[in-house]
């Protein structure tokens, strides 16, 4: 989302952050984050603390955004370096440059919004049970044995959660508790980002947002044919669409979704988690979990093998 806004808006005003400052909020946000019952609030109250303009920024995360909070202590400990400060007061003016309107394109964004959140959820659970059914664990395995797993692929939904099962401390076979735990880290983190998509979406005012209905067929063509509609207009016609309240006191289709979307939001909290293959005690389950094991022991074996290598070469230090 942070590249698309880029693209869209142009690059953001905040200053590079040096190479020491960068360090510090590495280690700092690690350490807030250890402490799971009151790392956030912790951190919060430490960047707070750095100025009144960190706090104002601080306030406008969407959640436990752990990524945008480490950035702004990037941003406050290099502008508050005392061998190269740098004026707070000039840090974040929310001017942007270098985006694609600046370049004189005619720039038109569209959000594909599912009309329904609760069945949209369902769905990502389902889906999320899918790609585990379709190899998602042996993939991460591989990707991990061969040294070919980047460190920012690492971090992404679904390779974090599966590398975090893996590599457990004291793991053990047949361990049903651990494997649901999994499951239930994967899908939470994945309706979360889901969640916060939608919640950066609607924020920004230069999408139009085009409803889909999840249930239709023809999902796909209409969002298609909507968005050909949208794009052989005139720009004026297209900024009509942008717009709460048009002239005549009508509210423009993608105000209207937008709108929707939100309040649905509300309705959210009763959203019942549940299995589709994956069942505690199905076969699928028993399958899913043998394979599993095989991915945990394969990791196992792999640090084992990394650790006896250090180990032998303290020995040949030591000789």
């Amino acid at each position: 989302m942070m590249y698309l806004q880029w693209l869209v808006h142009g690059r953001p005003d905040a200053a590079r952050p040096s190479k020491k400052a960068v360090d510090k909020a590495y280690s700092m946000t690690e350490k807030f984050k250890s402490n799971e019952s009151t790392g956030w609030e912790e951190a919060v109250a430490h960047v707070s603390s750095l100025d009144d303009v960190f706090e104002d920024r601080i306030k406008k995360f969407a959640g436990n955004d752990w990524y945008r909070l480490r950035r702004t202590m990037e941003i406050a400990y290099t502008a508050l370096d005392e061998d190269d400060p740098i004026s707070i007061d000039s840090l974040f003016s929310g001017e942007r440059e270098g985006g694609l309107e600046s370049l004189d394109y005619d720039v038109r964004c569209f959000f594909l919004c599912p009309s329904d959140r609760m069945e949209h959820t369902s769905i990502i659970d389902e889906r999320c049970e899918q790609m585990i059914i379709r190899g998602l664990l042996q993939e991460t395995t591989e990707l991990e044995i061969s040294n070919d797993l980047p460190i920012m692929a690492t971090k992404a939904i679904g390779y974090r959660q599966v590398l975090e099962y893996l590599k457990r401390e004291n793991a053990k076979l047949k361990d049903e508790e651990a494997f649901e735990k999994f499951l239930n880290d994967f899908t939470t983190a994945t309706r979360r980002y889901a969640k916060k998509q939608m919640a950066w979406f609607r924020k920004d005012r230069k999408f139009v947002f085009i409803p889909v209905t999840l249930g239709d067929k023809d999902r796909v063509d209409s969002a298609a044919n909507k968005i050909q509609e949208l794009c052989e207009i005139s720009r004026e016609e297209y900024e009509k669409s942008l717009l709460e309240e048009d002239a005549e006191g009508n509210i423009p289709e993608s105000y209207k979704t937008r709108l929707a979307n939100e309040q649905q939001g509300k309705k959210m909290k009763f959203y019942k988690f549940k299995r589709y293959k994956l069942e505690k005690d199905s076969e699928e389950f028993k399958s899913q979990l043998d394979s599993a094991d095989e991915c945990t022991e394969k990791i196992m074996a792999l640090r084992q093998s990394k650790e006896d290598c250090v180990l032998s070469m303290k020995k040949q230090r030591l000789l």
